[in-house]
């Protein structure tokens, strides 16, 4: 089976090659789903509407070429079509409760770039009281500084790795990634609303 697909992490050294003339490039080589998602620590000097507005429109040019652009970016506005009263939302599987990481030594991780352990597959599984105690804390109307933001049920805090980096460096990676995950979905219900 052949490989049509492939991700990249969009950063500062990148983000000027990462446009229409890339996707051409895919494109001629077969690649028909692109996954961009942005580091979400280190962009904090761009500004985030502006990489919402670059994102936005390769994902249309995409669309014509017959590529599908898609990362987690769009999760908000994803996680606008299930109701919250139905499902649980939440920004990935691991802030869900639906998936975990485990890294080689045992130790469990929501995701694979986190330092928070949350157990340990040798000695202590399933996971702990942290864990779940990690996961309800994403539930809308529980993270404090979400509270009255337009697209809170649908965000739920954004990445957990940028909260967690927040806590030990600066508060100004969540205010970049508000404001893109904000700018990302308000782009993509324009985009809904012409279409219907």
């Amino acid at each position: 089976m052949a490989i049509d697909g492939f991700s990249v992490t969009i950063t500062s050294d990148n983000l000027s090659g990462i446009d229409e003339e890339f996707l051409v490039w895919a494109s001629e080589y077969g690649f028909k789903d692109l996954r961009l998602d942005v580091d979400v620590i280190h962009l904090q000097n761009l500004l985030p509407e502006q990489i919402a507005q670059k994102l936005i429109a390769l994902k249309h040019f995409g669309k014509s070429l017959g590529i599908y652009v898609s990362g987690f970016w769009e999760r908000p506005a994803e996680n606008m079509y299930p109701s919250i009263t139905e499902a649980q939302t939440g920004f990935c599987g691991g802030q869900k409760g639906h998936s975990l990481c485990v890294a080689p030594n045992g130790s469990i991780f929501i995701c694979g770039y986190s330092s928070t352990k949350v157990g340990d597959v040798f000695n202590n599984f399933p996971p702990n009281n942290e864990y779940t105690s990690l996961v309800a804390n994403r539930f809308t109307g529980r993270n404090k500084r979400c509270i009255g933001c337009q697209i809170e049920g649908q965000c739920i805090g954004g990445c957990f790795i940028a909260e967690e980096f927040a806590t030990s460096h600066s508060d100004s990676v969540l205010d970049f990634n508000c404001r893109l995950y904000k700018a990302t979905t308000v782009e993509l219900l324009k985009d809904q609303c012409a279409i219907s």
